[in-house]
């Protein structure tokens, strides 16, 4: 699958290539696009304002990735409040 997000990585965004890559799509491929790009190309957009893997409640991009995947572990919920 491939998964749509801006460029310029940060913390948040490094945690959830990894956290894709690793718990969610190990055949993930990653779209780096220009903040503010409409529309979004084809593909899962996360740490984009206003898509479902994204800021939500206080919480980082990392802790929706887990949340909306159902991913329940210890270790990942400790990075979670890490990289927020």
């Amino acid at each position: 699958m491939k998964w749509v997000t801006v460029e310029n990585i940060g913390v948040d965004r490094m945690a959830s290539i990894w956290l894709i890559r690793r718990w969610i799509d190990p055949k993930a491929e990653f779209i780096f696009i220009p903040a503010g790009t409409q529309p979004l190309p084809k593909g899962e957009p996360f740490d984009i304002p206003g898509t479902r893997y994204s800021h939500h409640g206080g919480h980082c991009t990392f802790h929706a990735l887990l949340t909306g995947n159902g991913i329940n572990d210890p270790v990942l919920d400790h990075i979670a409040t890490i990289v927020d």
